[in-house]
């Protein structure tokens, strides 16, 4: 299923659907791979827009981290995923529109530390 931006009557194109693209098996796949990452937080901020969750600057952390950011930018375009590499720690920061605040703190935020 591919989703696709419909344009406002006042021309500006509306956001994107909260609606994952994933086939039930790749979303329970997807969620175990998030959970997984999900024993690597060393801490969890809430943001007005979503969350940022900080990781030990480990290569094996950044490359899975990285390649989340670009697995959810396929699936959920909804939400926005960057990392940030500094010197200790690794940054995964995901936002969202204020409707997807549930969907951003169940994938991000249920068993993490605060």
């Amino acid at each position: 299923m591919h989703a696709t931006n419909v344009t406002e009557p006042s021309g500006t194109p509306s956001p994107p659907p909260l609606a994952c693209t994933l086939t039930a098996g790749d979303e329970r796949s997807r969620r175990a791979w998030i959970d997984d990452l999900s024993q690597r937080v060393e801490s969890r901020t809430q943001t007005p827009d979503g969350a940022v969750l900080r990781f030990r600057a480990e290569a094996e952390s950044e490359l899975q981290l990285r390649a989340l950011v670009a697995a959810e930018a396929s699936c959920c375009p909804f939400l926005e995923l960057a990392v940030t590499a500094n010197r200790d720690e690794l940054e995964l920061t995901v936002r969202g529109r204020a409707d997807a605040r549930p969907i951003i703190d169940e994938l991000f935020g249920g068993s993490l530390v605060e």
